[in-house]
């Protein structure tokens, strides 16, 4: 073997360890604590969020601070939801403390219209919320596609302490590679 080849080969060994370490970087590190990446399988976020889409989670947001209006979340699917052991994407509309309202397509929060400009105008509304506090530790989430989401219109408002993180960027297909609107 001539030395040129053993010292190609040379190489070929820290390439293995380096990739390795990468992997258990990626693994056991980044996705358990600081992002996850999730695949959008529903209707129930359309047009924000589109069957195939892939998007990435944030775990580390709501250690440091608490859900906010319009954030989109996942998180874990409850036996209440029907959705034991799935992760859920919906998005934040009111937070422990509000009054939350929707009927007849408009949503209130705290009784004052609330505007959500990732919902398309003239988009059918979908079921109705009569006036609910949500409770403390807790938050209330919608699809954006309101008519084809099962939300906590259906299950109630969701633990903070079930949520996964905040989803804030499509990352595939790449013709959808962008931030979400708020």
């Amino acid at each position: 073997m001539s030395r040129e080849t053993r010292q190609r080969r040379g190489w070929l060994p820290e390439l293995a360890v380096a990739v390795a370490v990468s992997l258990a970087l990626v693994f056991f590190v980044v996705r358990p604590f600081f992002v996850e990446a999730f695949l959008i399988t529903s209707n129930s976020m359309a047009p924000t969020l589109r069957p195939g889409d892939r998007v990435l989670a944030n775990k580390l947001t709501y250690r440091f601070s608490d859900p906010g209006r319009g954030d989109v979340v996942a998180f874990e699917g409850s036996a209440d939801d029907g959705q034991t052991g799935q992760v859920l994407v919906k998005r934040v509309v009111a937070t422990s403390g509000d009054t939350v309202e929707f009927r007849d397509g408009t949503l209130r929060i705290n009784g004052e219209l609330y505007k959500e400009p990732y919902i398309e105008v003239g988009s059918p509304s979908g079921k109705t919320q009569e006036p609910l506090k949500v409770p403390e530790g807790s938050v209330f989430v919608m699809g954006d596609n309101r008519v084809a989401s099962m939300d906590s219109r259906d299950y109630g408002p969701i633990p903070i302490s079930s949520l996964r993180g905040n989803v804030s960027l499509i990352f595939w297909p790449a013709d959808r590679f962008e931030g979400l609107p708020r």
